[in-house]
């Protein structure tokens, strides 16, 4: 009888044991998923990060050899772009919506 409940219990505890090993090899897999992700995203990063020093060592360039009229129409025109964004999506409602509720007169 003790034998018996003995195997009973072992043939459970191995059963969580699988189960734990099974979820043990799902998460080791998780983790070198995120792992290469992430190794991904640093060499995008890294690549965006060059670009903009790039960028803005030509900024420098430019500034010293005296294209700050250049540099002006180019902030000037971009702040531009993106108030004209603001503006179209603001404004742009439908007409049901612009004129609002119309109002209902009950004839007594």
């Amino acid at each position: 009888m003790d034998e018996k409940h003995n195997d009973e219990q072992l043939d459970a505890l191995s059963e969580q044991v699988a189960m734990l090993k099974n979820l043990t090899k799902e998460i080791d897999t998780e983790v070198k998923d995120q792992n290469s992700f992430l190794d991904k995203m640093e060499a995008g990063f890294h690549g965006a990060g060059e670009a903009l020093g790039r960028t803005m060592r030509e900024l420098d360039a430019m500034g010293r050899r005296g294209g700050t009229r250049l540099a002006l129409f180019l902030i000037v025109a971009i702040v531009a772009a993106f108030l004209l964004v603001y503006w179209a999506t603001t404004t742009t409602e439908p007409a049901a919506k612009a004129k609002g509720p119309n109002p209902v007169r009950l004839r007594r």
